[in-house]
């Protein structure tokens, strides 16, 4: 049977993620966290189906509504995650069934875009049977601060670890060649615990720059970032108290930190340079291993947050990961549209 959840839900789904990721998850999923996710969205509540056997939980699909700009107009979209099926109740159309679901209630109330960034196995099913398409993929940025710690954590074998560290230090060094961490007396970087009402200026300023960026009003950054169970830094750029840019941050239970979200107006290089400076200081004092971050690989050349962290040091390497929308205004076969994207625009953070 499928259905909607309630509250008294939110226990077996944590009970059922946990099942599926053996209870090794870089952020705690809690009952506060899906409570927080599924019923304090300030756009609306989360359109969520749940798959039930008997009293158990066995299969869930969320789509959180999210405004978008996309060219001049903002609509509505949904991002699809929280994909889950009990391991023991695969290959039985579960999946599929509570994907359509969702997809028909989201479209109903007016949803335009719908996003998601799927594992290989549902990426397979929403590509085939679900309508929806590649765009682009999104491309990991890296920044090692402690190599040695990394290189321990992946060669268990002490005599191979005392071969191979002197090679990869020396190849660290040439590979992310890092650039002089810069401090701006004209740029004061501090942290706040609120989102200020002139960030609405920021974000209306920045966005003219692109075609297609979720909203980043205040309303929404306060939920996002300030409201959430998820622990995150934020920062604010401030220039004669005017706020130039922001950036948030956050650190897991592996010892790696992410650059979540990441705004300031593209003419503005010694901003962007200040906040990536900070968010590697503040992760050092936190003694954490390696920074990343991803970007959208069909990004504009004039991402001052690309050319920034690669100023900095950041290199990017790896498969880059699936994103994909599915939409009925937008035309996906030829999509040419410069995308605003950051980590905090998905559910996996």
């Amino acid at each position: 049977m499928i259905r909607k959840p309630n509250i008294n839900d939110l226990d077996q789904i944590v009970k059922l993620r946990e099942t599926i990721n053996g209870g090794n998850s870089c952020y705690p999923r809690t009952r506060d966290f899906y409570h927080w996710k599924y019923f304090g969205n300030p756009v609306q509540d989360a359109c969520v189906r749940i798959a039930v056997d008997g009293n158990s939980i066995i299969g869930i699909v969320a789509a959180t509504y999210r405004s978008i700009k996309l060219n001049n107009d903002i609509v509505l979209c949904a991002e699809l995650g929280d994909l889950f099926t009990h391991p023991h109740y695969r290959r039985q159309g579960i999946f599929t069934n509570l994907c359509n679901e969702v997809i028909n209630e989201v479209e109903k109330k007016g949803v335009k875009l719908i996003y998601v960034r799927p594992n290989e196995n549902s990426y397979r099913i929403l590509i085939r049977k679900m309508g929806f398409k590649d765009v682009f993929r999104l491309k990991t940025f890296y920044y090692p601060i402690d190599i040695k710690a990394v290189l321990k954590e992946k060669i268990k074998n002490s005599i191979l670890f005392q071969i191979g560290y002197p090679i990869v230090k020396v190849g660290t060094k040439v590979i992310f060649k890092k650039g002089k961490l810069l401090e701006n007396e004209e740029i004061k970087i501090i942290r706040v615990n609120n989102f200020e009402e002139d960030v609405n200026k920021l974000w209306e300023e920045v966005s003219k720059n692109w075609n297609v960026i979720l909203v980043r009003d205040e309303k929404y950054l306060e939920w996002r970032y300030i409201k959430s169970p998820i622990e995150f830094a934020v920062f604010f750029a401030k220039k004669k108290d005017t706020t130039v840019g922001y950036m948030v941050v956050v650190e897991n239970n592996f010892k790696r930190g992410h650059i979540v979200d990441f705004l300031c107006m593209p003419d503005e290089p010694g901003v962007a340079l200040s906040l990536i400076t900070k968010a590697i200081n503040y992760f050092k004092r936190e003694n954490i291993e390696i920074v990343t971050t991803w970007v959208n690989d069909r990004g504009s050349t004039d991402d001052i947050f690309i050319n920034s962290l690669c100023n900095m040091g950041f290199r990017s390497y790896g498969k880059k990961l699936h994103f994909i929308i599915r939409s009925n205004i937008i035309n996906i076969d030829n999509f040419n549209y410069e995308w605003f994207f950051r980590i905090g625009d998905i559910d996996g953070i």
